[in-house]
């Protein structure tokens, strides 16, 4: 199957840089407190898109624009309150307003609605929960002690500890939010790198499927496998059935960070590294370096902190890693030396139009 074609890097790079000059001559034209004030406020604005996607106003509105009553009685709201929520994200160009009381989706907002090809409706509502927005109200301490604070919130327990003590919902709206993101990732993936060179890849910490599924789904001759803790496979079969790929993929019920099985040609990592503390990230590389043939691939697919110029820099993503599960984001300096502590070799980085790279690497000496 044909690669999907994606934008030239070098226009993207270029495109960010201007965005980035832009901001920065815009705030200078700005007395400086009013720049302060106008960045701390904007913390306002993430909690009016939250209502938008938890009460699932874009989906009431996907036929489009209605009457504030009429969206009120939809979605069981108080209609002068939602009024003044909808009024500020028109206000802010994020809704359309043909009339005074009437409101209507953007391009923009167009993305909340749950069935959109393209929805992040799951990954805001995850960025916004409370078990996260509690953590970030904690950022001064991680500061302070150098310690993620979501333990500190929850009696010492991981978010996976916690989820499967306690919050069982937690943890689907996380594999949700994760498959929206693999989702608008995939084709990026596809049209920069060739999978169809191996036969078997695994997908490690996969959840749902959903990159698995996309990958088998283009590489039609290579077979697949998610390995992951049985809630986070339960809704894997309906991917895999969905995209017509069930047959072709494996789904293995195990924690890597106890083991990991061999024999495939190709391990994927999916944004798993940058959010593991130190421990259990080298008993995870130990793991793979243990089981990887000599003509095997790791295939990591991580956000990159750039050393020049060129690429979106994670920061604010890399404070997420520091005040939840106690990780980090890396330069490709620092991936080549953690890879190079536990036998690995970094042998390729490719960079596409989106914010992750995907980094080849072999064992050393292969």
């Amino acid at each position: 199957m044909a690669r999907p074609k994606a934008p030239p890097l070098w226009i993207v790079d270029t495109a960010k840089q201007f965005s980035r000059k832009l901001t920065r001559f815009q705030r200078k034209l700005a007395p400086p407190s009013a720049t302060l004030i106008e960045l701390v406020s904007a913390r306002w604005r993430p909690h009016a898109i939250f209502v938008l996607a938890q009460l699932e106003i874009a989906d009431v509105l996907g036929d489009g624009p209605k009457d504030v009553g009429a969206i009120a009685k939809a979605v069981g709201a108080d209609e002068g309150a939602l009024y003044r929520v909808l009024r500020a994200l028109a206000h802010d160009g994020l809704l359309t307003r043909p009339s005074p009381r009437t409101f209507g989706l953007t391009k923009v907002t167009d993305t909340l609605r749950s069935d959109h090809p393209r929805s992040v409706r799951q990954f805001v509502r995850m960025l916004m929960a409370d078990y996260n927005s509690q953590s970030w109200a904690r950022l001064t301490e991680a500061v302070k002690t150098g310690e993620p604070q979501f333990q500190e919130l929850h009696q010492g327990r991981s978010l996976w500890q916690w989820i499967a003590d306690e919050a069982p919902e937690a943890g689907e709206l996380f594999h949700d939010s994760m498959k929206e993101l693999t989702r608008l990732a995939l084709p990026l993936f596809l049209a920069t790198y060739d999978f169809c060179q191996y036969n078997k890849i695994l997908d490690i910490g996969g959840g749902q499927g959903t990159l698995i599924a996309g990958i088998l789904a283009h590489a039609t001759e290579v077979t697949g496998g998610v390995l992951d803790l049985p809630q986070a496979l339960e809704k894997a079969p309906e991917v895999l059935r969905a995209t017509g790929v069930e047959a072709r993929c494996e789904l293995i019920e195990g924690n890597a960070f106890e083991a990991v099985p061999a024999g495939w040609d190709a391990y994927v990592l999916k944004n798993i590294l940058h959010g593991l503390p130190d421990a259990p990230l080298s008993a995870l590389l130990n793991n793979l370096r243990r089981q990887l043939t000599a003509d095997a691939h790791l295939l990591v697919i991580e956000a990159l902190v750039p050393s020049g110029p060129k690429g979106t820099h994670p920061s604010h993503l890399d404070l997420q890693m520091l005040i939840g599960a106690g990780g980090r984001e890396r330069t490709v300096t620092e991936y080549r030396q953690l890879f190079a502590d536990h036998g690995f070799t970094l042998k390729q980085v490719v960079r596409n139009a989106g914010i992750f790279a995907l980094m080849v690497v072999v064992p050393v000496d292969s």
